[in-house]
């Protein structure tokens, strides 16, 4: 009896990968028709990422973005104005203020006028006679999206004055900021 009568046959080694490859696509063809039927997907849409706006208001109840202008001191005389900052941006922020821009430093009433200019129950600037306002800053609270803070000039002018300020002007402006905390 020869090989053949018996049932035995010759495997080649191409014989067998090409059966192992056979076998591995039709194993591979139906896990990938299942897998597919276990499937689903959605479209996330219209994403974006926008920067916030930060912007500080000025309410004084006056017209303008002054807060303090007084006309005809005298040696005694003292007085207070108040404004209100806003945030009425969507980013919280610290609120600071500087004095910048002093005119009339040099006069007799610059060293007899003494400014306070308090964030109301938080920090403030001075006092400081106007002679020696110019640069001088103070950090405030931080604001939150719509949140307010009071502010308020405060001033004396010295009794007796050691000099003769009649009829000059002390002028400043003060620069409120919000800064990112």
């Amino acid at each position: 009896m020869t090989d053949d009568e018996r049932g035995q046959f010759e495997l080649s080694r191409r014989k067998v990968l090409g059966s192992m490859a056979i076998i591995g696509a039709a194993g591979a063809g139906a896990g990938a028709g299942t897998w597919a039927a276990w499937e689903d997907s959605e479209t996330s849409e219209d994403n974006y990422v926008e920067a916030g706006d930060m912007e500080l208001a000025l309410h004084t109840g006056q017209s303008g973005s002054w807060i303090l202008q007084v006309d005809g001191v005298a040696p005694g005389d003292s007085g207070e104005e108040t404004g209100t900052l806003e945030n009425v941006g969507d980013i919280e922020g610290e609120l600071s203020a500087e004095v910048t821009d002093v005119g009339g430093a040099n006069n007799d009433l610059a060293q007899d006028l003494e400014i306070r200019i308090p964030f109301t129950g938080v920090a403030a600037i001075g006092p400081h006679t106007a002679d020696d306002l110019e640069g001088r800053e103070v950090t405030g609270p931080v604001l939150s999206a719509g949140d307010t803070q009071e502010v308020r000039f405060e001033w004396e002018i010295a009794d007796p004055p050691t000099g003769n300020g009649a009829g000059e002007r002390v002028s400043f402006e003060v620069e409120f900021t919000l800064e990112h905390a």
